[in-house]
């Protein structure tokens, strides 16, 4: 699965995780497309890790999400955030 988070319907944060478990794989996020403000209250709540990483887990709920491959019905969809079919909307270094 992948999670995505959008500002002005650009994808500025992402996260790949394990469809039926839900366990993270990699994420990414791109500060210069995120809302105002948003990683200084990430840093603030402590959702940053190592040399200045931002963890999408404090992004909450995502914008959308994408299936990526697996067992679609044993996928751990959250609910109510539409599923769409879309190539990976961001660039830059994917972390853990």
């Amino acid at each position: 699965m992948r999670y995505e988070w959008l500002h002005d319907g650009v994808v500025y944060a992402d996260r790949y995780l394990f469809a039926d478990s839900g366990e993270g794989l990699t994420q990414c996020y791109a500060r210069s497309l995120a809302p105002q403000g948003l990683t200084e209250r990430l840093v603030a709540a402590g959702h940053v890790h190592g040399q200045g990483w931002i963890q999408t887990s404090g992004l909450g709920v995502p914008h959308r999400f994408v299936h990526v491959r697996g067992d679609r019905d044993r996928a751990a969809v959250p609910v109510g955030v539409p599923e769409v079919d879309v190539p990976c909307g961001t660039t830059g270094v994917r972390y853990e």
